[in-house]
């Protein structure tokens, strides 16, 4: 193998005015942003290639993603392969957004909320898609996400029920999961949407009480933390299989705060091994918001992301 890295040819590099350049690699399907600070350096790494022993942090990672490959890689005929297996797969996974709107509005968040619900016409199409598709598959795996899906219940309802009964008329296993914020994850919708498969949820809480409150809020203005856990509390009665990640996305603002989140949620749900945890650093991803958001740096990301993953280990 090459000593050598160039850009692949499936690497895409566009400038983002005053917020550096994002990559994306149409084969990998990574997708990055680099820092103005680190704008003139990926330049120059993708210009020049780099040598696999002069590799800093900054190309390693574009290696590990595939932004770059060793020279001389045959990267069409791997993409063939690729193609070529993905026809063969007998398992489909579709990411649904039924809807981009938000009861929330995050001060980290991203998302522009421009469209509005799922329209008629498209979960008519997306019935009818299914409906084919399966019938040559053995698995089909659905992952609701918005914006807030739950603002679109009965859209989920409906879809559900479709795909499951497209998935028994053609003996097709099927799975679903939702990332949520929580707020309408009411202790009898999450008994529908387990009926329907929908057993792994992703809810976030950034701190106790007003810590998580001054970041996660209503529309409004109003806090969330209270009625989330409420929520959570009667899930956890409920005598099925389930599974709900508990989020938790740490900036320079809340980073000293989540040890004491991290015993709360311990002595709530430390006992039931239902809820689990997940450490995420806030990134800055292109929304309005991006320069007003104290992020970590890499070192610092790092460094957090194992402290307090070794402080949830030590609370259960």
């Amino acid at each position: 193998m090459s000593n050598h890295w160039v850009p692949s040819r499936y690497t895409f590099s566009a400038k983002l005015l005053d917020k550096g350049r994002i990559l994306y690699n149409s084969y990998t399907g990574a997708i990055s942003l680099a820092s103005p600070e680190e704008e003139e350096k990926v330049q120059f790494i993708l210009a020049a290639g780099i040598d696999h022993d002069g590799r800093c942090d900054l190309a390693k990672d574009m290696c590990e993603s595939g932004f770059l490959v060793p020279s001389g890689t045959k990267e069409f005929e791997r993409a063939e392969e690729l193609h070529q297996a993905l026809k063969a797969e007998k398992s489909s996974h579709l990411v649904l957004l039924t809807t981009e709107a938000c009861n929330f509005r995050c001060s980290y968040c991203y998302q522009t909320f421009a469209q509005g619900m799922m329209t008629e016409e498209t979960i008519q199409g997306l019935k009818a898609h299914v409906a084919q598709s399966v019938q040559h598959l053995e698995h089909l795996s659905i992952s609701w996400f918005g914006g807030e899906p739950l603002l679109a219940y009965e859209s989920i309802i409906e879809l559900s029920d479709s795909f499951l009964k497209s998935c028994a008329e053609n003996h097709v296993s099927y799975s679903a999961d939702m990332s949520t914020n929580g707020y309408f994850l009411t202790k009898e919708r999450c008994k529908e949407l387990l009926k329907r498969n929908v057993r792994r949820y992703m809810i976030t809480l950034d701190g106790v009480g007003e810590v998580h409150d001054r970041r996660r809020t209503l529309v409004g203005g109003s806090g969330t933390y209270e009625k989330i856990i409420h929520q959570l509390k009667e899930i956890q009665e409920l005598d099925d299989s389930f599974v709900i990640d508990l989020r938790v996305n740490f900036d320079e603002e809340n980073v000293e705060d989540i040890p004491e989140l991290l015993r709360t949620l311990a002595d709530l749900f430390g006992d039931d091994p239902r809820f689990q945890l997940l450490l995420r650093p806030v990134g800055r991803w292109g929304g309005t918001k991006d320069q007003h958001i104290p992020v970590c740096d890499r070192t610092a990301s790092d460094k957090h992301l194992w402290s307090l993953t070794e402080c949830g280990v030590q609370q259960g």
